[in-house]
């Protein structure tokens, strides 16, 4: 009996941490793909869902995609994400992402890198990660390719934080892509 009240208090535990971990979890739909990160660090963010632009790669290789992209703001500070859907898939080498990562254009990842992009895990996928200075800032961007097979894919995820850290890499840890 006393064996069946504590085995019935841990499944109340586990389903109250899954409910308050799903409850922290921010879903956002950015074109074919929707985004679940952990917001909760932030305090009273606003979220602005962008319209999706047409964009072509004119060299090569050229090739046409879509782009969706989403800023979600929180006192002075910023986090952007985008989705970048190729029309055909592409060989996602880590020289590749690091190129889209580094000239996507997001606002607050200036040409002012530290270094060459650093291997990090998002998702569960190998993803570049670099830093850069804005201002007195550090920002920093990351990209993987969430329909990754066999080191190919049609969609990029970028996502760019001008938090400290410690803040970004919580939000960082937390994202789940479903392609």
């Amino acid at each position: 009996m006393m064996m069946t009240k504590f085995r019935n208090l841990g499944l109340d535990f586990l389903i109250c941490t899954a409910l308050m971990a799903a409850v922290s979890a921010e879903e956002i739909s950015l074109g074919p793909v929707t985004v679940n990160l952990d917001l909760e660090v932030l305090e009273g963010y606003t979220i602005d869902v962008g319209d999706a632009i047409e964009a072509s790669h004119c060299k090569r290789p050229e090739f046409d995609y879509m782009i969706y992209p989403v800023t979600i703001e929180s006192d002075d500070s910023q986090i952007e994400l985008e989705v970048h859907e190729l029309d055909e898939p592409m060989e996602m080498t880590p020289w590749v992402l690091e190129h889209s990562l580094i000239t996507a254009g997001l606002p607050s990842l200036t040409p002012k890198l530290e270094g060459a992009g650093a291997s990090f895990t998002v998702d569960g996928h190998d993803a570049i990660l670099v830093t850069a200075k804005d201002g007195d800032k550090t920002v920093y961007g990351a990209i993987y390719t969430p329909d990754e097979v066999d080191g190919w894919g049609r969609q990029l995820f970028l996502i760019c934080s001008d938090l400290p850290w410690d803040v970004t890499e919580i939000v960082f840890e937390s994202i789940e892509v479903d392609a």
